[in-house]
């Protein structure tokens, strides 16, 4: 059954292609520019081997779905090359953002009305235009009442276009994508496998972060010049009405924008299909006008089509599964624990945190007779070669303080809350957590002379508003709330003054 999940993984991993960034042209102007063009060329050279790839798995993927007998050898080519795979697209993904970054840069630094545009490089001779043509803006009333200089920047705009819509393409090929990692991800119980999809779920969603960057940038551009200009005609031309709906569309929009903020995967996405819906439909509000039939019924069809599109994306934030097991404390006659059933070695998890409680450190493995049954229990081979042994695994302090109350109530005498985040152990504050039960309890050292000044330092750093105090020859620490931590301190103490006395008084309160 396992493997039969597995197989059903590779083929849902292999119908989803993480990323389609390849790019087959380059915008007019940049044909000189070095990097720009050795950039083109790695990227034509990956995408050849990224679809030499693709064939191959295809091939494999068919012989997987029909040769039962040799799944497991065909699941695994599928695996490696998928890997090998990801790493061209990902490879593709960082040329794209330094093309987008150029292309991006290029686009602005044309449109900046401080750099000269040459109008005769841009603008078509008069003779080309028409008072009624399907491309919205090749008709006459633009070229009339725009200035030559003007007229260019509203035609760069509009070829900007193409290139911003294949950007948002990716955005959304890739957003898929991410959904699709999502679901495998949340069952996978292998954790080699879903480290591996967390990785390719992170570089995805870094990508789609550049690239919602560059939508942001080219698309802001765009619209501010449109709005601009199709408003300086209607004006020009003395649409009082049309430049008051236009107005109204405008504030309409900047409203619906405002109540979408933070409710989907991307605001920019939002804006821009908020946006660009209204620009068609005042578009075609404008040729309707000015009788521009050929153009309306082009922007008709457009609008008509880009209402099929879906801009509310849910938000996608997968988080980092850590696999630890967390269980609670259950005791049983007799043990789980035996010979053929040995207690485990406990692997520290990297990521993430867990309490457990220390019952014991011995110079040798011991028997699961002494811990009465309790389960579930696992220990650590320190460097000094002791091995402890821990009970239960809990997400929580209090939770872990609840089962040191259950484990004291069964005959445990000194059970330590000990904790893990991200891999390294930390110290519990069991004064904190356990709080006063009538007894209060304080480290007492036999020293005559001052402290050592290490030990001083453990002290400081072991406790927390603990006073330190001399009677005669000998320092008193505390109070403490528990005895648990009086106790850990003690033994910390007797490790840096093996020849001292170090004893521990219980206060009556």
């Amino acid at each position: 059954m396992r493997t039969l999940y597995i197989y059903i993984i590779l083929v849902i991993i292999a119908l989803a292609p993480f990323v389609s960034v390849a790019q087959t042209s380059h915008v007019a102007g940049l044909e000189d520019n070095k990097e720009y063009v050795e950039l083109l060329k790695n990227e034509r050279e990956l995408k050849f081997q990224e679809d030499s790839l693709s064939k191959r798995v295809a091939v494999i993927r068919g012989k997987f779905k029909t040769d039962v007998e040799n799944k497991a050898k065909y699941s695994s080519q599928i695996l490696n090359i998928e890997g090998e795979l990801f790493d061209i697209r990902s490879k593709l993904g960082l040329i794209s953002g330094e093309i987008n970054s150029i292309e991006q840069e290029f686009i602005i630094e044309s449109l900046n009305s401080g750099k000269p545009i040459d109008p005769t490089a841009l603008a078509p001779k008069r003779d080309s235009l028409s008072s009624d043509v399907k491309e919205f803006i090749m008709n006459s009333i633009f070229y009339d009442n725009l200035s030559a200089r003007d007229y260019a920047v509203l035609k760069k705009v509009q070829s900007t276009e193409s290139s911003l819509v294949k950007y948002v393409d990716i955005y959304t090929t890739n957003y898929n994508s991410i959904a699709a990692i999502r679901d495998v991800y949340a069952v996978e119980e292998d954790i080699i496998i879903a480290d591996s999809l967390y990785e390719k779920y992170k570089s995805l969603n870094s990508l789609n972060s550049v690239i919602n960057d560059t939508i942001s940038n080219i698309w802001s551009k765009i619209y501010d010049n449109k709005v601009y200009y199709y408003n300086l005609v209607l004006d020009k031309l003395n649409k009082t009405e049309e430049i008051e709906k236009f107005g109204k569309k405008l504030a309409s929009i900047d409203q619906k924008e405002v109540g979408l903020i933070g409710k989907y995967n991307s605001d920019i996405i939002c804006s821009y299909y908020l946006e660009k819906q209204m620009l068609l439909e005042s578009e075609i509000d404008i040729a309707k006008v000015f009788n521009l039939d050929a153009a309306r019924d082009s922007l008709s069809k457009a609008l008509k089509s880009f209402n099929r599109l879906n801009y509310k994306l849910e938000k996608i934030d997968i988080k980092e599964r850590l696999f630890i097991d967390y269980d609670s404390v259950e005791f049983f006659k007799p043990s789980k624990y035996n010979y053929s059933n040995p207690i485990p070695e406990f692997e520290i998890p990297l990521r993430g945190t867990v309490y457990k409680l220390l019952v014991g450190s011995y110079t040798v493995k011991q028997s699961p007779s002494i811990f009465r049954g309790a389960y579930p229990i696992s220990y650590v081979k320190g460097e000094n070669r002791r091995y402890s042994y821990y009970i239960g695994g809990f997400r929580t302090i209090e939770e872990a303080v609840g089962a040191f109350k259950l484990l004291k109530s069964k005959g445990f005498r000194n059970p330590i809350i000990v904790g893990w985040i991200d891999g390294v152990v930390c110290d519990v504050d069991m004064d904190a957590e356990m709080g006063r039960d009538g007894f209060a309890y304080r480290v007492q050292v036999a020293y005559n002379g001052t402290l050592p000044r290490e030990v001083v330092e453990l002290i400081n750093e072991s406790t927390v508003n603990k006073d330190i105090s001399r009677v005669n020859e000998s320092y008193t620490i505390g109070l403490f709330n528990s005895e648990t931590s009086a106790t850990r301190l003690s033994e910390k103490i007797k490790a840096l003054m093996p020849d001292v006395n170090v004893t521990i008084s219980e206060i009556n309160l």
